[in-house]
């Protein structure tokens, strides 16, 4: 079992730290941040519950002295067991003449209360200090930062590459758990994170999907470009061009994307400890969306392709911002292809897997089918891969750690089915050998599905996983 997040302090187990509000009550500190610390814990085959962070500025007064005789800047006093990791260390941060109270007063939008964008961009202005966390009596000013008050969470237990890696993609199913028409659901980040969450806890996952929908950025697009939905572009005249270049420009502004980015920040901290994925059109795939044409004849036209491109990077950077952990990257089927075609791929994927790597991001191709001949070429540009059950192995030995999916149907299927298709294919084998990167569904999980049938199929996946994962 993972760790509880927050749980309590080591000197007093059981003792429960009181609300923001009785310490602005009681010290002359205002609180304006108090959240889970993301990726905080100890990772391992079960992991530490996350800790908390939360910014104390001086309220009230002219001066505060603060003093903190805390350790873990070097290294963790809690150590892992049976190849865990520690707990991260933290940091002694302060901020003297800090505007964080002037932008407040304001109604600063631009100021946000997520630790990420804080400590990544240094939002909140001022001179900013950075030190071992125990610290002598130091005197601050009213409206200064005195500290960030970090608390790590706890060590990991056993090797993290024994995790039972089950990301399923349940998105649009929320719309039912809210009771919502789908159209609805769809652009409300409130209802959408609290969905997600939900649905995460329910089964019992190790992640949790951002933004599922494949479509997103063509219907996104094409509403940028005022183009209609039985239209298309050609992608051989330079007006789709200019009419590509003018729809990224707003592309991030508004609709969809808008909505995605939101539901991933708030993932962040309602869900600190959970793998946060998104999911999008590759850049082949974008094109035949846009076109009409099939993913072959995309690869003809090499300009265009860097247009998709340059909008799932757009995409992809704003996704990199909020601190999301995986993207997965979903391609048509594509049949064996020539050095040529090689090198027209790889120009389209190279920025986009440099970039997640920026981000710290993994970046995953999902294709529909997978060629096994491609198996080299696609190793030169990507290093993971979401393969189709049934792929055929010689496709997946070039790849170190392979991922699965596994159709959507097979959680409505009967007990003994589901067990009969997972011992029958790969996924066991490298669970077992300990190589086996990720397992997910190789659709969004359809609004219609049976739910009490997808409930006990994915608890069924979820033991038999486990149960070869030990």
């Amino acid at each position: 079992m993972d760790g509880v997040n927050a749980f309590g302090f080591p000197w007093c187990v059981f003792g429960r730290t009181p609300d923001v509000e009785e310490m602005e009550l009681d010290l002359p500190i205002m609180i304006p941040l108090s959240n889970h610390w993301k990726d905080s814990c100890g990772h391992g085959k079960y992991r530490g519950g996350v800790g908390t962070v939360q910014i104390w500025v001086t309220h009230h007064v002219p001066q505060i002295f603060f003093m903190a005789i805390a350790d873990n800047s070097k290294m963790q006093t809690p150590q892992p067991l049976f190849g865990g990791y520690a707990p991260c260390t933290v940091p002694g941060i302060s901020i003297r003449g800090a505007d964080i109270m002037e932008r407040m007063a304001k109604g600063d939008n631009s100021l946000t209360m997520e630790l990420y964008d804080i400590l990544s961009n240094k939002t909140i202005g001022g001179e900013w200090q950075n030190e071992f966390f125990a610290r002598a009596t130091t005197m601050f000013n009213q409206n200064d930062v005195i500290t960030f008050g970090f608390a790590t969470g706890g060590s990991g237990y056993g090797d993290p590459l024994d995790r039972d890696p089950v990301v399923p993609l349940i998105y649009s199913f929320g719309a039912t758990c809210e009771d919502l028409p789908l159209d609805a659901f769809l652009v409300d980040p409130t209802k959408i994170s609290n969905s997600l969450r939900i649905i995460n806890t329910f089964f019992d996952a190790d992640g949790t999907i951002c933004c599922g929908s494949e479509r997103m950025l063509s219907e996104s697009l094409r509403s940028s470009c005022s183009m209609a939905d039985d239209s298309f572009m050609d992608p051989g005249v330079k007006a789709s061009a200019t009419l590509m270049e003018a729809g990224i420009e707003r592309l991030m502004g508004e609709g969809r994307p808008a909505v995605a980015i939101e539901v991933a920040k708030r993932m962040g901290i309602l869900m600190p400890d959970s793998i946060v994925l998104a999911v999008m059109a590759g850049p082949v795939k974008l094109a035949s969306q846009l076109t009409g044409l099939s993913a072959e004849k995309m690869l003809q036209y090499p300009n265009f392709l860097s247009l998709t491109t340059k909008a799932i990077l757009a995409f992809l950077r704003a996704m990199g911002e909020t601190g999301i952990d995986m993207v997965a990257i979903r391609e048509d089927a594509v049949g064996p292809i020539d050095a040529k075609f090689s090198t027209v791929l790889n120009r389209c994927y190279s920025p986009l897997w440099n970039t997640a790597k920026f981000y710290g991001m993994h970046a995953l191709l999902m294709p529909e089918q997978f060629a096994p001949e491609n198996g080299a070429l696609y190793k030169k540009m990507i290093n993971k891969v979401i393969f189709p059950t049934g792929t055929s192995p010689e496709a997946f030995e070039k790849f170190r750690k392979p991922s699965f999916s596994i159709p959507c149907s097979l959680l409505e299927k009967e007990m003994d089915e589901i067990e009969s298709f997972l011992l029958g294919s790969e996924i066991i084998r490298f669970l077992e050998s300990k190589k086996l990167f990720l397992v997910t569904t190789d659709h969004e999980i359809p609004g219609d599905i049976d739910k009490e049938k997808m409930i006990e199929g994915m608890k069924k996946i979820k033991d038999i996983l486990t149960q070869h994962g030990e």
